[in-house]
Protein backbone atom coordinates (compact mmCIF):
# COMPACT_ATOMS: atom_id res chain seq x y z
CA UNK A 1 0.00 0.00 0.00
CA UNK A 2 2.73 2.20 0.41
CA UNK A 3 4.60 1.79 -3.05
CA UNK A 4 0.97 3.06 -4.74
CA UNK A 5 1.27 6.15 -2.85
CA UNK A 6 4.48 7.01 -3.73
CA UNK A 7 3.61 6.21 -7.27
CA UNK A 8 0.79 8.32 -7.21
CA UNK A 9 2.68 11.14 -5.85
CA UNK A 10 5.32 11.18 -8.84
CA UNK A 11 2.71 10.94 -10.94
CA UNK A 12 1.21 14.11 -9.86
CA UNK A 13 4.40 15.92 -9.57
CA UNK A 14 5.07 15.29 -12.93
CA UNK A 15 2.39 16.94 -14.67
CA UNK A 16 2.58 19.93 -12.26
CA UNK A 17 5.75 20.80 -13.63
CA UNK A 18 5.11 19.54 -17.08
CA UNK A 19 2.36 22.71 -17.24
CA UNK A 20 4.54 24.93 -15.40
CA UNK A 21 7.02 24.75 -18.67
CA UNK A 22 7.15 26.59 -21.39
CA UNK A 23 5.48 25.21 -24.71
CA UNK A 24 9.37 25.52 -26.31
CA UNK A 25 9.73 22.79 -23.75
CA UNK A 26 9.69 19.36 -25.11
CA UNK A 27 7.08 17.61 -23.82
CA UNK A 28 8.45 14.75 -21.33
CA UNK A 29 7.42 11.20 -21.91
CA UNK A 30 5.67 10.35 -18.82
CA UNK A 31 6.00 7.01 -17.98
CA UNK A 32 3.34 5.29 -15.88
CA UNK A 33 4.29 2.30 -13.49
CA UNK A 34 1.43 0.72 -12.88
CA UNK A 35 1.89 -2.18 -10.48
CA UNK A 36 -0.32 -5.37 -10.25
CA UNK A 37 -2.43 -5.58 -7.41
CA UNK A 38 -1.26 -7.62 -4.95
CA UNK A 39 -3.38 -10.39 -4.77
CA UNK A 40 -2.56 -12.53 -1.04
CA UNK A 41 -2.69 -16.12 -1.69
CA UNK A 42 -6.08 -17.59 -0.43
CA UNK A 43 -4.98 -19.32 2.92
CA UNK A 44 -6.52 -22.52 3.54
CA UNK A 45 -7.32 -23.28 6.93
CA UNK A 46 -6.10 -26.52 7.94
CA UNK A 47 -8.11 -28.08 10.82
CA UNK A 48 -5.98 -29.61 13.75
CA UNK A 49 -6.12 -33.00 14.11
CA UNK A 50 -7.16 -32.97 17.57
CA UNK A 51 -6.35 -36.45 19.29
CA UNK A 52 -9.52 -37.43 20.93
CA UNK A 53 -8.98 -37.52 24.89
CA UNK A 54 -11.56 -40.21 26.49
CA UNK A 55 -13.31 -38.63 29.49
CA UNK A 56 -11.58 -39.27 33.11
CA UNK A 57 -13.02 -42.42 35.04
CA UNK A 58 -14.42 -42.63 37.76
CA UNK A 59 -12.72 -44.61 40.06
CA UNK A 60 -15.92 -45.95 42.73
CA UNK A 61 -14.93 -45.19 46.51
CA UNK A 62 -14.30 -48.90 47.59
CA UNK A 63 -16.88 -49.69 50.08
CA UNK A 64 -15.36 -52.06 53.14
CA UNK A 65 -17.45 -55.02 53.00
CA UNK A 66 -18.37 -56.41 56.46
CA UNK A 67 -16.48 -59.10 57.66
CA UNK A 68 -19.97 -61.50 58.88
CA UNK A 69 -19.15 -62.32 62.62
CA UNK A 70 -18.19 -66.09 63.39
CA UNK A 71 -21.38 -67.64 64.82
CA UNK A 72 -21.29 -68.67 68.68
CA UNK A 73 -23.42 -68.94 71.55
CA UNK A 74 -23.42 -69.18 75.59
CA UNK A 75 -26.13 -70.61 77.95
CA UNK A 76 -29.40 -68.70 78.87
CA UNK A 77 -28.77 -68.59 82.72
CA UNK A 78 -27.41 -72.32 84.18
CA UNK A 79 -24.59 -74.11 83.38
CA UNK A 80 -26.00 -76.66 80.05
CA UNK A 81 -24.32 -79.76 79.60
CA UNK A 82 -22.12 -81.01 76.20
CA UNK A 83 -23.04 -84.32 74.91
CA UNK A 84 -21.38 -86.74 72.85
CA UNK A 85 -24.54 -86.24 70.33
CA UNK A 86 -27.72 -84.27 69.99
CA UNK A 87 -30.18 -85.35 72.74
CA UNK A 88 -30.74 -86.44 76.04
CA UNK A 89 -30.26 -89.58 75.48
CA UNK A 90 -26.35 -89.05 74.86
CA UNK A 91 -23.64 -88.73 77.58
CA UNK A 92 -22.50 -85.69 78.57
CA UNK A 93 -18.87 -85.15 77.87
CA UNK A 94 -18.24 -81.29 79.51
CA UNK A 95 -20.29 -78.64 80.41
CA UNK A 96 -20.64 -75.00 79.01
CA UNK A 97 -20.55 -72.82 81.84
CA UNK A 98 -22.60 -69.33 82.35
CA UNK A 99 -20.58 -66.45 80.56
CA UNK A 100 -18.42 -68.63 78.85
CA UNK A 101 -18.75 -68.74 74.75
CA UNK A 102 -19.05 -71.48 72.75
CA UNK A 103 -17.99 -71.52 69.02
CA UNK A 104 -20.65 -73.37 66.93
CA UNK A 105 -19.13 -75.73 64.27
CA UNK A 106 -22.48 -77.18 62.76
CA UNK A 107 -25.50 -78.08 63.62
CA UNK A 108 -28.18 -81.28 63.68
CA UNK A 109 -30.79 -81.76 60.45
CA UNK A 110 -33.57 -80.85 62.75
CA UNK A 111 -31.99 -77.59 63.83
CA UNK A 112 -32.30 -77.80 67.31
CA UNK A 113 -29.17 -78.96 68.48
CA UNK A 114 -25.67 -76.87 68.02
CA UNK A 115 -22.51 -78.75 67.80
CA UNK A 116 -19.91 -76.61 69.63
CA UNK A 117 -16.22 -76.61 70.73
CA UNK A 118 -15.74 -76.37 74.47
CA UNK A 119 -13.45 -73.22 75.40
CA UNK A 120 -11.63 -75.79 78.21
CA UNK A 121 -10.52 -78.32 75.33
CA UNK A 122 -11.26 -76.59 72.27
CA UNK A 123 -9.86 -80.10 70.44
CA UNK A 124 -13.14 -81.05 71.72
CA UNK A 125 -16.53 -81.19 69.73
CA UNK A 126 -19.98 -81.48 71.48
CA UNK A 127 -23.52 -80.90 70.94
CA UNK A 128 -25.48 -78.64 73.50
CA UNK A 129 -29.15 -77.89 72.99
CA UNK A 130 -30.53 -74.65 71.25
CA UNK A 131 -33.19 -74.56 74.30
CA UNK A 132 -31.04 -73.14 76.68
CA UNK A 133 -28.36 -71.16 74.78
CA UNK A 134 -28.77 -67.88 72.94
CA UNK A 135 -26.85 -68.32 69.71
CA UNK A 136 -25.60 -65.42 67.74
CA UNK A 137 -22.88 -64.15 65.14
CA UNK A 138 -23.64 -65.25 61.36
CA UNK A 139 -25.83 -67.77 61.66
CA UNK A 140 -26.20 -68.45 58.00
CA UNK A 141 -22.21 -70.11 58.06
CA UNK A 142 -23.48 -72.84 59.92
CA UNK A 143 -24.20 -75.80 57.76
CA UNK A 144 -25.69 -79.31 58.75
CA UNK A 145 -23.29 -81.74 59.98
CA UNK A 146 -23.61 -85.34 60.21
CA UNK A 147 -24.52 -86.79 64.08
CA UNK A 148 -21.85 -89.56 65.33
CA UNK A 149 -22.31 -93.21 65.44
CA UNK A 150 -23.15 -94.25 69.11
CA UNK A 151 -20.41 -96.38 70.50
CA UNK A 152 -19.37 -98.96 73.44
CA UNK A 153 -16.80 -97.51 75.44
CA UNK A 154 -16.61 -99.63 78.15
CA UNK A 155 -16.52 -103.62 78.51
CA UNK A 156 -16.08 -105.26 82.08
CA UNK A 157 -15.84 -108.78 82.99
CA UNK A 158 -15.49 -110.85 86.05
CA UNK A 159 -15.87 -114.74 87.08
CA UNK A 160 -17.20 -116.13 90.89
CA UNK A 161 -15.31 -117.44 92.03
CA UNK A 162 -11.89 -116.73 90.54
CA UNK A 163 -10.69 -120.36 92.16
CA UNK A 164 -12.62 -123.36 92.10
CA UNK A 165 -11.20 -126.14 94.50
CA UNK A 166 -12.37 -129.19 93.50
CA UNK A 167 -12.00 -132.36 95.98
CA UNK A 168 -10.52 -135.11 94.91
CA UNK A 169 -10.91 -133.91 91.43
CA UNK A 170 -14.09 -135.22 90.76
CA UNK A 171 -15.69 -133.95 87.97
CA UNK A 172 -18.56 -132.68 87.04
CA UNK A 173 -18.55 -129.76 89.64
CA UNK A 174 -20.24 -126.79 90.01
CA UNK A 175 -19.39 -123.87 87.13
CA UNK A 176 -17.88 -120.65 87.52
CA UNK A 177 -20.61 -117.68 87.36
CA UNK A 178 -20.02 -114.60 84.70
CA UNK A 179 -21.10 -111.13 85.14
CA UNK A 180 -20.15 -108.75 82.67
CA UNK A 181 -21.85 -105.09 81.87
CA UNK A 182 -21.44 -103.08 78.37
CA UNK A 183 -21.48 -99.30 78.32
CA UNK A 184 -22.18 -97.29 75.67
CA UNK A 185 -22.54 -93.38 75.29
CA UNK A 186 -25.68 -92.99 72.75
CA UNK A 187 -28.31 -94.97 71.66
CA UNK A 188 -27.10 -98.49 70.36
CA UNK A 189 -27.36 -101.93 69.01
CA UNK A 190 -24.62 -104.08 70.29
CA UNK A 191 -23.87 -107.27 69.33
CA UNK A 192 -21.41 -109.55 71.43
CA UNK A 193 -20.53 -113.25 72.58
CA UNK A 194 -18.25 -115.17 74.65
CA UNK A 195 -15.74 -117.13 73.50
CA UNK A 196 -13.60 -119.28 76.41
CA UNK A 197 -10.44 -120.88 76.52
CA UNK A 198 -11.91 -124.28 75.82
CA UNK A 199 -12.52 -123.25 72.20
CA UNK A 200 -15.87 -122.87 72.48
CA UNK A 201 -17.84 -119.58 70.71
CA UNK A 202 -21.59 -118.58 71.66
CA UNK A 203 -23.50 -117.44 69.48
CA UNK A 204 -24.19 -113.60 68.43
CA UNK A 205 -26.84 -111.71 71.11
CA UNK A 206 -27.77 -108.20 70.44
CA UNK A 207 -28.33 -105.69 73.28
CA UNK A 208 -30.33 -102.58 72.78
CA UNK A 209 -29.81 -99.43 74.52
CA UNK A 210 -32.31 -96.50 74.17
CA UNK A 211 -30.02 -93.89 75.80
CA UNK A 212 -26.20 -94.26 76.99
CA UNK A 213 -25.54 -96.10 80.05
CA UNK A 214 -24.70 -99.66 81.29
CA UNK A 215 -26.10 -103.12 81.07
CA UNK A 216 -25.13 -106.20 82.45
CA UNK A 217 -24.56 -109.44 81.52
CA UNK A 218 -24.76 -113.08 83.33
CA UNK A 219 -24.20 -116.45 82.63
CA UNK A 220 -21.51 -119.31 83.79
CA UNK A 221 -19.21 -121.55 82.36
CA UNK A 222 -18.34 -125.30 83.06
CA UNK A 223 -14.91 -126.82 83.27
CA UNK A 224 -13.80 -130.50 83.20
CA UNK A 225 -10.51 -130.91 84.97
CA UNK A 226 -8.13 -128.60 86.74
CA UNK A 227 -6.15 -125.73 84.71
CA UNK A 228 -6.36 -122.67 84.34
CA UNK A 229 -8.82 -120.81 81.88
CA UNK A 230 -9.82 -117.22 80.56
CA UNK A 231 -13.49 -116.16 79.61
CA UNK A 232 -13.60 -113.63 77.57
CA UNK A 233 -16.92 -110.98 76.74
CA UNK A 234 -16.88 -109.86 72.91
CA UNK A 235 -18.47 -107.20 70.87
CA UNK A 236 -18.49 -106.79 67.76
CA UNK A 237 -20.77 -104.07 67.15
CA UNK A 238 -21.28 -101.00 66.99
CA UNK A 239 -17.34 -101.52 67.94
CA UNK A 240 -15.06 -104.15 68.72
CA UNK A 241 -14.32 -104.04 72.20
CA UNK A 242 -13.18 -107.18 74.38
CA UNK A 243 -13.07 -107.30 78.37
CA UNK A 244 -11.59 -111.20 79.50
CA UNK A 245 -11.33 -112.98 83.29
CA UNK A 246 -9.32 -115.52 84.13
CA UNK A 247 -10.49 -118.49 86.86
CA UNK A 248 -8.12 -121.72 88.29
CA UNK A 249 -9.16 -125.06 89.24
CA UNK A 250 -7.61 -127.01 91.73
CA UNK A 251 -7.95 -130.20 92.80
CA UNK A 252 -8.50 -130.72 96.84
CA UNK A 253 -8.45 -133.27 99.34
Amino acid sequence: MKLQTFLSVLVLAALTLACNLSSSTPTPVVIVITQAPVVAAPVTSVPATETPVPPPTEIPTPVPTATPSDPVLTPIKDPVNCRYGPGVEWEPVGALKVGETANIIGKNPAGDWWNIRLPANPTATCWVAASVTSPSGNLAMVNPVEVPQALVTKVTLVTNPTQMVVPGCVFPYSPVDLAGTITTNGPALVEWHWEISQGNVTSTSVLKFDKFGTQTISDYVKYGAQGEYWVKLVVTKPNSVVAQANYTVVCGP
